[in-house]
């Protein structure tokens, strides 16, 4: 379960302190990025994922250059030149970014390809989990064959005047992910509006919020890894008394000790641990590697936040200005005020609840980690029987301190 933290309004901080960004209500994250056309790219796990189209996309490249735009579609001809050989259909679009000026993928996955095109230009090919893949062309390459990426990570810099993005399936079509996006004249760099203080302020909290999600998705997993371990240790104790129990039951039954009902409760409980047992292998066989994505993901979210932070500070901003200007959105739309003001309520009884039904559970488990304690000290237990009992102890007072905020 997230941790759910409310936006305190009214923030004051005293002069010269370095503030650490505070959570902030989603909807108020999802209607600055809507309104600044900033790609939050959350899945409804809360993680970092791809662009939606091509107008995503080129939201995605002003965080590297304010000024970036589409000035080539999909299917626009081509004549034979150095890069190709054979006229044709462009099959792709052109983003328009300075010489030099880093660039970012648009989606997550392995590269593939470092393939040559022309003097210092080259094309990044990066397959998708999906089987679906793009190659970035006209760049100068910052990746290795191999090397996993996410959405928004930095690829390289661009070897020529833009970025050639081309998408294909599983199957090697090419794609048209065009959605909204305009195709717009070749820009004169100099002449090109600055992004507003706002959309930069903007930018700075999506990308805060971005990387707090991720986190906590990191935070969460290890935490359900460690249960996971405590749970396995504890059926692979109890599963030979239930086999060895079941053996006996036919007997049983038929000496008359224990009734038909008790020995299909017996068979019942022997086929629940044994498929719990699989699941939680299964679950724990997959950890290490959804640990490994979890941390790829934060440091993304880490960079991004550092892009974010170095354009607001370019323009003179800090956090602080940036907490003003949430609350000041929020002050100024009603209707943002009550939304914002219900998932504080809402947040608030579910830590309440959340928060007393862990606390019973962990005085509970205090006081049978006492016992075992007692009876370590008797002999009557293992060393690891008290250190399984001592461990979920532990879990459950992190979880009880970051419901509590601390």
């Amino acid at each position: 379960m997230r941790k759910l933290v409310v936006f305190a309004l009214g923030l004051s901080l005293g002069a010269g302190v370095v503030a650490k960004p505070r959570p902030t209500p989603p909807v108020v994250v999802k209607t600055l990025g809507s309104r600044y056309k900033l790609p939050t790219m959350l899945r409804p796990g809360g993680n970092y994922q791809g662009a939606r189209d091509l107008a995503d996309y080129v939201a995605l490249q002003q965080r590297n250059f304010p000024g970036a735009v589409v000035t080539s579609g999909f299917y626009d001809w081509r004549s034979t030149s150095r890069y190709r050989g054979h006229a044709g259909l462009h099959l792709g679009y052109d983003v328009a970014m300075p010489y030099g000026c880093p660039f970012s993928a648009g989606w997550s996955g392995t590269v593939t390809a470092i393939t040559l095109w022309s003097g210092e230009e080259h094309g990044i090919t990066v397959v998708h989990p999906d089987g679906s893949s793009v190659t970035y062309g006209h760049v100068a390459a910052r990746v290795t064959i191999g090397q996993q990426v996410m959405a928004g990570d930095i690829l390289g810099t661009i070897a020529y005047n833009h970025v050639d993005v081309k998408m294909r399936d599983a199957s090697g079509n090419y794609v048209d992910f065009g959605g909204n996006g305009r195709v717009l004249p070749t820009p004169q760099w100099a002449g090109l509006p600055e992004q507003s203080r706002e959309s930069v302020m903007a930018n700075w909290l999506v990308a805060q919020n971005t990387l707090e999600l991720a986190q906590e998705d990191l935070r969460n997993e290890k935490l359900e890894g460690e249960k996971r371990r405590i749970q396995l240790q504890g059926l692979r104790h109890k599963l030979p008394a239930l086999r060895e129990s079941q053996k006996l039951m036919g007997e049983y039954v038929e000496q008359g000790l224990v009734s038909r009902v008790t020995a299909e409760e017996n068979h019942d409980e022997l086929e629940s641990a044994q498929k719990e047992l699989a699941r939680l292998e299964k679950l724990s066989r997959n950890s290490p590697q959804r640990q490994k994505q979890l941390q790829k993901e934060v440091e993304s979210a880490v960079g991004r936040v550092s892009q974010a932070r170095k354009l607001a500070e370019q323009r003179g901003l800090s956090w602080k200005e940036v907490e003003n200007f949430v609350q000041a959105t929020i002050a100024n739309d009603k209707t943002l005020t009550r939304s914002v003001k219900a998932y504080k309520q809402n947040a608030l009884t579910k830590n309440a609840r959340r928060l007393a039904d862990l606390e019973k559970e962990l005085n509970k488990s205090t006081a049978t980690l006492k016992s075992y304690e007692e009876l370590f000290e008797m002999g009557g237990i293992s060393k690891n029987e008290l250190e399984d009992v001592r461990q979920k102890n532990l879990i459950l007072q992190a979880q009880v301190k970051a419901l509590r905020g601390g």
